[in-house]
């Protein structure tokens, strides 16, 4: 073969080897999703370590003991989990029998409603309490509880008494009505009995939110009959299991069950979510007073009032059930 004829074969093989080729690859470009492989798993655990750690973050399903969120009124409120709790005591016969509880989650105010925060309600709402309507209130003279006239949240020991620089005290002079409505309108509610004493005092029976230690004055706001309310949050040592202050003294807590002395014997021993009778005389008031001995503030202790009355040792705080 003359060299001519040679040049133009190997020219002629190079050009079909170029041509299968190039149609190997249309082939592969072409072909159905289906047919193409799996690729391999690439381990990723270097890049998880290198992702700052608010990135890898994942949400609580449930939010745990001490957590907080903002009431619409400013309010801080702890959390609450559900189960449950052993209610009552056999110290008198309205606490008996001593019972178990199931209670879903809730959430409750950290600290009792203030003179502030009552003050921006009534300013938004126009709101007029029972007292002012009624022009007279509950004070104590030191011996009794009397009648006095121009008492109410305002002026909670009479017309010459007021509530400038006691923004940070619980509002007193509150009916429950009034402590229901200031709830309602913060987008709450009152508290269950059940619910408060759980959040007074947890889930390992203790006699005090605190735990079983006797009470002193570092504690709590009691047997102090000339001193009043005291600024809220002001017993650290005194907080509850799960961070609610003053739940022993300071003031009265109005909650929203009526009150019934037999009620407790009523309940089946494991009763979920008990919401009280559904009538009485009055309503239910827990937690003890500025004014009242050590034994008003247990826990368990309960003790009622008209609806419709107020004293100046008689505040509220709200709940409300997991969003």
């Amino acid at each position: 073969m003359s060299p001519k004829m040679q040049k133009w074969r190997s020219w002629f093989a190079a050009l079909a080897i170029i041509s299968l080729f190039a149609w190997v690859g249309l082939i592969w470009a072409t072909r159905p999703a289906s047919t193409l492989p799996t690729p391999k798993i690439r381990s990723t655990a270097f890049a998880v370590q290198s992702i700052p750690p608010s990135a890898t973050h994942t949400p609580t399903p449930s939010p745990i003991i001490k957590s907080t969120m903002l009431g619409k009124d400013g309010a801080v409120l702890v959390h609450v989990p559900e189960g449950e709790f052993v209610m009552g005591s056999n110290d008198s016969f309205d606490k008996q029998p001593v019972h178990k509880v199931n209670l879903d989650s809730f959430w409750i105010d950290q600290n009792e409603v203030t003179n502030q925060a009552f003050s921006y309600f009534v300013t938004d709402t126009g709101y007029q309490t029972d007292a002012e309507m009624a022009g007279w209130s509950y004070t104590w003279d030191g011996l009794n509880w009397v009648k006095t006239s121009g008492t109410n949240w305002r002026h909670p020991n009479g017309t010459d008494n007021d509530i400038s620089g006691k923004e940070k005290h619980p509002v007193v002079q509150v009916s429950w009505n009034d402590a229901a409505a200031y709830c309602k309108w913060a987008g709450r509610r009152l508290p269950t009995e059940a619910e408060w004493e759980k959040a007074a005092r947890g889930i390992d029976q203790r006699i005090y939110p605190w735990g079983n230690d006797p009470p002193n004055d570092r504690l709590l706001n009691a047997k102090n009959p000339a001193g009043g309310t005291m600024e809220v949050g002001s017993y650290a040592g005194g907080v509850s299991p799960y961070g609610a202050y003053d739940m022993s003294g300071n003031v009265w807590e109005w909650v929203n069950d009526w009150y019934d002395n037999d009620y407790y014997a009523s309940l089946a021993n494991g009763v979920s979510n008990p919401a009280g009778p559904i009538s009485g005389n009055g309503r239910v008031v827990r937690g003890g007073a500025w004014l009242n001995y050590y034994d008003v503030a247990r826990a368990a202790d309960r003790s009622w009032s008209n609806p419709l009355f107020s004293f100046s040792s008689y505040g509220f705080r709200c709940a409300t059930s997991l969003p």
